[in-house]
């Protein structure tokens, strides 16, 4: 990387083995959980995850959000934009073990510039995936993931990724337990000016309340330096309640405009918001006053499918490539976005096939 390059992307998240089991409703009643939640692992897990890691029929592949957020991007910059310079950069921390290598493999396999510390004394960061039907619960032991020193994200190395990229991002999800090193790096980036003179956006991806209530106070320092906010439906109405609106007296159009414009913020750009909504219209609106609604319905849905494990993270790195090509067509954005996690829904996050058929079924699909 050459000292005037920019690249589209810095990610700093949460390295995971993702490994997914179908369970069912008394399995996510027994350990207290419920469909389509987050959380974070703690001794009342053990059992759970000794029960999921004994299971032959257990499905484990290298992700974490962020992870599937920087190939799924990567993919849709060099493969489907076409873009021959730059390459999206991911930071995070995994274990001297095989789990570790299977991740680094992944994301090198994917064009993904990885730049991963390894822990000598903690095992590489795993997330249980309990399927109940298309209901998906989250339990992340990130382990070794929490262990990413501030030496290693100050190196020269990461430092040179760092203030190269457009957009800096990070997940919600993957912050709860080093809440102050993600304020260093937001913060960090509001000084920083890339080669042509334009200013380093910040992006994060929304989890739900049981995720976001583990920031607590630090919440507020790091919502204020977000200039582009992206989750679903149920992220943003568990967003409003942390900042004590109530969703309900809203339509999903108020809700994402109210985000964008009385959300704390330090007005260090335009700030854009966007919501999905599964089959329905995905919705934009900035800081600026602009709102819209994008159709995103696939063309040709697979077999009725809705959701698929990595498809709004496909959605965020979809988004983010057209982004940091046109900055100003939100509509166009949130196609790329949506094309992307179609691709996902169809196929699946750790098949990204680069070849011609694949590729014109990403730009035909929405």
């Amino acid at each position: 990387m050459s000292g005037d390059e920019v690249i589209p992307l810095y990610v700093q998240c949460n390295p995971l083995l993702d490994v997914v089991v179908d369970v069912d409703k008394d399995f996510l009643k027994q350990y207290e959980l419920e469909k389509d939640c987050a959380y974070v692992y703690n001794p009342h897990y053990r059992k759970l995850f000794e029960t999921i890691l004994s299971q032959i029929s257990k499905l484990a592949s290298p992700g974490g959000s962020g992870l599937n957020t920087a190939r799924v991007a990567q993919w849709m910059w060099r493969h489907v934009l076409g873009k021959t310079t730059g390459c999206v950069m991911y930071v995070g921390c995994v274990g001297k073990d095989d789990y570790g290598e299977q991740i680094l493999a992944k994301a090198v396999e994917d064009g993904v510039t990885t730049a991963l510390e390894v822990s000598d004394t903690l095992p590489s960061g795993l997330c249980a995936v309990c399927k109940v039907g298309d209901a998906r619960t989250l339990i992340a032991n990130v382990s070794s993931a929490s262990a990413l020193s501030d030496e290693f994200v100050s190196s020269k190395s990461v430092e040179r990724g760092k203030c190269s990229a457009s957009i800096i991002y990070t997940t919600a999800y993957a912050n709860v337990c080093r809440v102050q090193q993600t304020l260093r790096l937001i913060a960090g980036s509001r000084t920083c000016r890339l080669p042509d003179g334009s200013k380093q956006l910040t992006a994060m991806g929304l989890s739900n309340k049981k995720v976001l209530e583990e920031f607590g106070e630090d919440l507020v320092d790091v919502l204020e330096r977000l200039d582009i906010i992206i989750g679903n439906k149920e992220e943003m109405k568990d967003l409003a309640m942390m900042l004590q609106w109530v969703p309900a007296d809203m339509s999903d159009l108020e809700l994402a405009g109210k985000v964008a414009r009385e959300m704390m913020y330090d007005q260090h750009s335009v700030r854009r918001v966007v919501m999905t909504r599964g089959l329905e219209p995905a919705i934009y609106a900035t800081s600026e006053g602009l709102i819209g609604e994008v159709v995103v319905q696939p063309k040709a849905p697979s077999k009725g499918k809705l959701k698929s494990m990595g498809a709004g993270d496909a959605f965020a790195g979809g988004f983010i490539a057209a982004f940091v090509t046109n900055p100003n067509d939100l509509e166009y954005c949130c196609q790329m976005g949506a094309r992307a996690a179609t691709y996902v829904i169809n196929h699946d996050v750790q098949t990204l096939a680069t070849d011609e058929k694949a590729i014109k079924e990403v730009q035909e699909s929405v």
